[in-house]
C-alpha cells in the first residue's frame, strides 16, 4: 500500500521534499542554492524510510514494536548532510499525520503520532541530525578508518538516547507510567537490537561513504534548471 501510494504521488513527493527542504528560507534571495542530488538523496531517504518504518513485529511485553525504522533513520544522518537528513525524517512524519500509512505497522494519522509512543516518532529527524552532524564533522576532518567507525557509532548510540528520552518522557506524561516503567516497557527490550542496528550502520558507512563524500561536499555545483534556485 505504501510503495503504491508513492508511486502515485512520486510527483508531489519530490514537490513536498522541495518544499519542506526551502521552507526556512523567507526570501528569494535568501535561498541557498539547492542541487539535484541533494532534492534527490532527501526524496530516497524518505521513500525508503516510509516503505521500510511499517514494517513491524509487535512485542508482547512492550507497546512499542519492532522495526528497521531507527536502522534507516540512523542510516539518513550518516550518509547525508544534516539538513537532507533532518527533512527526510520530517517528511515522513508529515506524510504519516496527514493519513500515509508510514508508521509502523501501518498506521498514520495525527491521533497516532500524539499517543503514546508518538514521542519516539517526533525524535527521529533530531536523530538523524545528530549523526548527520557526526557524518559531516568526518568529512571535513582527515579521519583514519577506526577514528571514522568510532565517531559514527558514538553519534548513532548519542542518537539512540535522544529517541530514549524524548520518547519515554512523552510515554510517561501520555500514559501516566512512571519514569522507570516506562523505560522498562520502550527502552529496555530495544537497546540489544538498536545497537545492532547501529553497527550495520558503521558497516555500511564504511563502504559507501568515499564514493558519496564528493556530492555531500560539492552538493552546490549542480543546481536545478532556470536560474538555479527553487
Amino acid at each position: 500500500m505504501v510503495i503504491q501510494l508513492l508511486n502515485d504521488r512520486e510527483g508531489d513527493l519530490w514537490r513536498v521534499v522541495r518544499h519542506v527542504y526551502t521552507m526556512s528560507d523567507t526570501t528569494t534571495a535568501a535561498r541557498p542554492r539547492i542541487s539535484t542530488y541533494e532534492l534527490t538523496m532527501t526524496a530516497v531517504f524518505t521513500a525508503a524510510t516510509c516503505i521500510i518504518s511499517p514494517l513491524s513485529i509487535p512485542i508482547p511485553i512492550s507497546p512499542v514494536p519492532l522495526t528497521l525504522g531507527v536502522f534507516i533513520t540512523l542510516l539518513s544522518g550518516a550518509l547525508l548532510t544534516p539538513k537532507m537528513a533532518f527533512t527526510s525524517q520530517l517528511i515522513r512524519i508529515l506524510l504519516g499525520a496527514v493519513g500515509v500509512p508510514v508508521f509502523a505497522g501501518f498506521q498514520a494519522g495525527f491521533s497516532y503520532l500524539v499517543g503514546p509512543t508518538g514521542g519516539y516518532l517526533i525524535a527521529t529527524p533530531f536523530m538523524a541530525l545528530v549523526v548527520a552532524f557526526g557524518a559531516k564533522y568526518i568529512r571535513s576532518h582527515s579521519s583514519g578508518k577506526l577514528k571514522t567507525a568510532v565517531i559514527i557509532a558514538a553519534s548513532c548510540i548519542v542518537a539512540i538516547a535522544v529517541c530514549y528520552l524524548l520518547g519515554t518522557i512523552w510515554f510517561q506524561i501520555v500514559s501516566g507510567r512512571t519514569f522507570a516503567e516506562s523505560l522498562m516497557l520502550c527502552v529496555v527490550p530495544f537497546i540489544a537490537p538498536d545497537l545492532i542496528k547501529a553497527a550495520f550502520v558503521v558497516i555500511v558507512h564504511a563502504t559507501v561513504a568515499n564514493r558519496i563524500k564528493p556530492f555531500l561536499l560539492h552538493t552546490k555545483r549542480s543546481t536545478l534548471g532556470g536560474d538555479n534556485r527553487i
